[in-house]
């Protein structure tokens, strides 16, 4: 048997794993504190102007408010409609950024499958027609 020698990690990386495993421990709190502090509100913002606003009311929560993406079932019930029409350009977006794009690349391409003109209101009701047939070809994944 062969016995390699072991390896000693040099200061640089040293460094690298103490900042990673810093960085971590703070994304952990941060979720922790989203998830559990009751100074948050669960309320859905009454009129976001763009799908910016949108996304960023689902990841980290607008005005104060809890993020969409950390309400439990008794919250989402009770922004039931609010909740479900906006999950649709939600899901998108994370189904995206899971496969390697940013927010703003997909918010773009949304813009230019539903038109730079478009409301929040009708990219959403656009996009909840095209859902039922397999969505936007311009949106699909290969």
């Amino acid at each position: 048997l062969v016995v390699q020698p072991s390896r000693k990690a040099t200061p640089q990386q040293r460094e690298h794993n103490n900042i990673q495993s810093e960085v971590a421990e703070l994304q952990q709190t941060v979720h922790d504190n989203n998830i559990n502090n009751v100074g948050f509100l669960a309320e859905l913002c009454p009129c976001p102007r763009t799908l910016y606003d949108l996304w960023q009311e689902y990841q980290y929560g607008l005005g104060g408010r809890k993020p969409a993406k950390y309400f439990t079932p008794t919250e989402r019930g009770k922004v039931k409609h609010k909740y479900s029409r906006r999950k649709v350009v939600w899901e998108t977006i994370t189904r995206h950024v899971n496969a390697g794009f940013s927010a703003i690349a997909v918010i773009e391409l949304i813009h230019e499958s539903y038109g730079r003109g478009s409301t929040v209101t009708r990219i959403i009701n656009a996009m909840i027609r095209d859902k039922a047939t397999g969505g936007h070809p311009n949106l699909k994944l290969q």
